[in-house]
């Protein structure tokens, strides 16, 4: 059994279908699910932060911060919150959404909280670690085809250039 087979047996829900069916890199899947996870723990720890201001905004951006942290932990990790009930069907209900949906929830609830708390280095690191995996979700649902093709065309018309230009100094000599 390699690694990978041993991670993803490692990581893999109850009930979830072992193959997977799209050509999502598996070191993607789980860096996503990694970084929502870290993502959620920093934005509860360091919305308390935000939270401990005299600005009101600030401390409706603060609360808000600890909640979208919740959410995403809950969404990503259920385990972590085993407390609350339904997280479990919270966490299947978003895992059967496509990658854009996931992607376009973790960027909203990153920057409502972010915008409100003027700014603040707190609310940044918070809100920037759900807003990158919100990033993350959304390489996923644009998946391999896109960049493997980027990647070729950008090949072949460097290719092209680099030909053009050593078939102009042959010919200037």
């Amino acid at each position: 059994m390699s690694i990978q087979e041993k991670l993803t047996a490692l990581m893999a829900r109850p009930g979830q279908d072992p193959v997977g069916k799209d050509d999502v890199a598996w070191w993607l899947k789980f860096g996503g699910r990694a970084l929502g996870t870290v993502g959620g723990f920093a934005a509860m720890f360091l919305g308390v932060f935000v939270v401990i201001s005299f600005s009101p905004l600030n401390i409706v951006g603060g609360l808000l911060q600890i909640v979208a942290g919740f959410i995403v932990l809950c969404c990503e990790a259920p385990c972590c919150c085993m407390f609350v009930d339904n997280v479990q069907r919270l966490a299947d209900f978003v895992d059967s959404r496509p990658y854009w949906n996931r992607a376009a929830a973790y960027v909203v609830l990153a920057l409502v909280p972010f915008f409100l708390s003027f700014f603040t280095l707190s609310a940044f690191f918070g809100c920037g670690l759900i807003f990158g995996t919100g990033i993350l979700y959304g390489m996923m649902a644009l998946g391999k085809k896109y960049f493997y093709d980027g990647l070729d065309n950008f090949q072949d018309e460097e290719f092209q250039y680099y030909s053009f230009m050593k078939s102009t100094e042959e010919s200037s000599h």
